[in-house]
């Protein structure tokens, strides 16, 4: 499948979606603002803070992973919201210009 021009008439015209693309802006900087708190709750529990050395760090790398995944997901699930109404406006375009099958 051939990847259309953009074109400004179309993001104004609400016939291409803008939210994918913000999604992913928003999906890895949520990405990196939980890689940020996962990296500083284990330095901080490997520092000797009152988080317990090397469990804490355990802790903050699989709480980081877990978090990570979970992130990941949410914003799947809307990517895919958006790809249905997406494939929806394409479905009623094409039967716009598909010819009747209706016998006279």
């Amino acid at each position: 499948m051939a990847r259309q021009s953009f074109k400004l008439a179309d993001l104004l015209g609400f016939r291409v979606m803008l939210a994918p693309y913000l999604i992913r802006f928003v999906y890895w900087a949520g990405a990196l603002a939980i890689v940020g708190v996962g990296v500083q709750r284990a330095f901080r529990a490997l520092v000797g803070g009152s988080d317990g050395g090397i469990l804490g760090v355990l802790l903050a790398v699989a709480g980081a992973a877990v978090l990570l995944l979970i992130w990941r997901v949410l914003c799947e699930l809307w990517m895919v919201a958006f790809g249905i109404h997406e494939r929806l406006g394409e479905l009623v375009a094409a039967t716009r210009h598909a010819p009747s099958s209706e016998a006279d």
